[in-house]
């Protein structure tokens, strides 16, 4: 409700299913919320009735129907609290909603954004993602045991899936990636049906929902044993992901964290092989503002929790990615995430 005065706005049509459900605590594929000064309207289908009233949110519950549309339930509200603007979220709706929301309600409209809020997470945030990770490291670790010579990336990865929904994850945060050999040099190499072979690196990106929050972890592992230019590439990754963590800090910018670590890669002889950000906020989205990348001067702010992961992908040979979640705290950081960091041989006949 204050979002109203500073955006100088009578209501805000809240429709992104992440945003609604951070603001509410409602999920589902069909709600939307309409804020106004007075009062707070959860609107949903007669799908999520139930679930909707049983809610203890603050919210009054509005039923669309099949001969009333979201914007037919907007309208009829403007006209119960007489509001001459309202904002939408841009960045989500599209222009035939736009236009329809134009053509139905006789207001002025706004293009706003309200992710900012979603940012810096509470207490029970954290927590609630520090248990994501724990499920996620756990499972890879049991993973480590399965590895072999001979299974495919796509049997791998659903033996990691599998283990972190046994440990109590809900879902996936993403497309688990299990990119090995040459195949390691793509970012994001998700899981195919190759099969693994002996001395070559594999690279793991994985997270859980937990709780409907995510956690986001890569590791690089080495199946019997790798060139040394490989290894060479993996202790210069290990040594940029520990720059950091002793890097990133509240108050500056993503864009200044990452130029710093991307610096240490480029010198180390490495440059054009480091291409994407250093990393990213995690959430109830898997990617949240704030951003480490050369773009994003937003500051930094304590609550924020985002990951650390750079990366060297060689075309032909194979790459290394590692990466940690870390919160930002008044007076430094908390590594969120535990798994060890030196090079893991597993599963390979040496």
């Amino acid at each position: 409700m204050a979002l109203l005065n500073e955006n100088d706005i009578d209501a805000m049509l809240v429709t992104e299913e992440s945003n609604v459900y951070y603001y509410s605590g409602f999920l589902s594929t069909n709600a939307s919320l309409l804020i106004t000064a007075e009062k707070a309207y959860l609107i949903t289908d007669f799908r999520y009735k139930e679930m909707a009233e049983k809610l203890d949110n603050g919210f009054e519950v509005l039923i669309t129907g099949e001969n009333s549309s979201l914007s037919d339930v907007v309208n009829k509200l403007r006209k119960k609290h007489k509001y001459n603007s309202i904002g939408l979220e841009g960045d989500y709706v599209t222009r035939n909603q736009w236009l329809d929301y134009e053509r139905h309600i006789n207001v002025r409209i706004k293009d706003i954004n309200i992710d900012q809020l979603r940012e810096v997470k509470d207490q029970s945030e954290v927590e609630i993602i520090k248990a994501a990770i724990k499920i996620a490291e756990e499972a890879f670790i049991k993973t480590l045991d399965f590895l072999e010579v001979g299974k495919s990336e796509k049997e791998v990865a659903r033996y990691l899936e599998n283990e972190m929904m046994k440990l109590g994850a809900e879902s996936v945060s993403f497309t688990t990636i299990v990119a090995s050999g040459e195949r390691s040099s793509l970012p994001h190499g998700v899981a195919s049906d190759k099969l693994i072979n002996n001395n070559e690196l594999i690279t793991f990106d994985f997270g859980c929902k937990y709780k409907n929050y995510c956690s986001d972890i890569t590791r690089t592992v080495a199946i019997g044993e790798i060139s040394p230019e490989l290894v060479k590439v993996y202790e210069t990754v290990k040594a940029a992901n520990q720059l950091g963590l002793e890097t990133v800090r509240a108050g500056m910018s993503g864009m200044e964290v990452d130029a710093i670590v991307r610096k240490f890669i480029y010198d180390a002889g490495y440059e054009g092989k480091f291409e994407h950000g250093l990393g990213h906020s995690i959430g109830i989205d898997i990617h949240e503002n704030p951003r480490l990348r050369n773009d994003m001067d937003h500051q930094l702010q304590v609550g924020n929790i985002v990951t650390i992961e750079p990366g060297i992908y060689l075309e032909g040979i194979g790459g290394v990615r590692i990466e940690d979640d870390v919160l930002l705290l008044e007076d430094g950081i908390e590594v969120l995430t535990s798994l060890d960091k030196e090079l893991i041989y597993v599963g390979g006949k040496i």
